[in-house]
């Protein structure tokens, strides 16, 4: 629990310095794969428009990386696991699976862990793969904010003309 909310703190903290989100998804992919094993690999995939793309891996071969940054998986995969792990071309590999939500429960991209002997059962490593794809989702969800606060400060910081603000009413705020 301890090692739990210090991952979740360091990931704050980075989102924090506005570190970039592909970074902070590799070190969530590295955090992930320190619990696991010490053979794991990870991989996060985030969901754009109708494809997911390889976003973060840590300890996964080269090829395979390639492989999935040439060949984008279909998302309409994603609803059967099974189906999705034979999109992903992992052979040698037990393959678990976990989506990666906001906190609207919308599907941003999947968390896959590849392991060749799990430590435990599968089972038992699920709530480990919720957690951290838990944290990479509020890593994308506060980065997306992140974003969006930008984009709406750059409108008043170039704007020309006055800004009046307003509520509903039409009243001055």
């Amino acid at each position: 629990a301890e090692r739990q909310l210090a991952n979740e703190n360091r990931v704050l903290d980075l989102l924090a310095e506005e570190v970039a989100l592909p970074q902070i998804l590799r070190i969530v992919a590295q955090m992930c794969q320190q619990e696991i094993a010490s053979d794991a690999g990870i991989a996060i995939f985030l969901r754009q428009d109708a494809t997911y793309v390889l976003a973060a891996a840590d300890q996964v071969d080269a090829a395979l990386q390639r492989h999935w940054v040439d060949v984008p998986i279909a998302a309409s995969l994603v609803g059967d696991t099974a189906v999705f792990a034979d999109a992903l071309g992992v052979i040698d590999r037990t393959t678990l699976i976990e989506t990666i939500r906001g906190s609207d429960d919308a599907i941003l991209g999947q968390l896959v862990a590849l392991v060749s002997s799990p430590p435990r059962a599968p089972t038992a490593l699920r709530p480990l793969l919720h957690t951290y794809a838990a944290l990479a989702g509020m890593a994308i969800h506060r980065s997306a904010i992140g974003e969006r606060i930008r984009l709406a400060s750059s409108v008043f910081q170039n704007a020309l003309e006055g800004i009046v603000v307003t509520d509903a009413f039409g009243r001055i705020v």
